[in-house]
């Protein structure tokens, strides 16, 4: 009888814990999915008006052949803040899957600590 309630101390003991971390982290991570979801966003609707800023300029330096105006300087970094916002958005790409992930694995620890919870009374009860 002794070792059953020691254990059952235990386990009640290491849920609380378990539950305390992950309200703490649970929430912390859907925050942080949220603004690189909102990041992401934000780099898609910049790198859309890189475009349309990269043919515009590129449209006025086909029209004004008769005056020459060196844009291809300025196109070409605008290609190069497009690229690296592109870059940007692949990583952040990366980094919500990998909070998808840890999202999904803290909901699974988490029923399977409630589970066991569960499990634990109902055999404690039962005895």
């Amino acid at each position: 009888m002794a070792s059953e309630s020691s254990s059952s101390e235990q386990v009640g003991g290491g849920n609380e814990l378990t539950e305390g971390i992950m309200n703490v982290i649970g929430p912390a991570i859907h925050r942080l999915d949220e603004q690189v979801h909102n990041t992401r966003t934000s780099q898609v609707s910049l790198a859309l008006q890189i475009d349309e800023l990269s043919q515009y300029l590129k449209a006025i330096n086909d029209e004004q052949s008769d005056v020459h105006y060196d844009l291809d300087v300025y196109v070409s970094k605008l290609d190069d803040s497009r690229r690296r916002v592109s870059n940007v958005s692949q990583t952040l790409l990366g980094i919500q899957e990998r909070l998808s992930q840890l999202q999904r694995g803290i909901a699974r620890e988490s029923y399977a600590q409630k589970q066991n919870i569960t499990t634990n009374t109902t055999d404690s009860s039962s005895l």
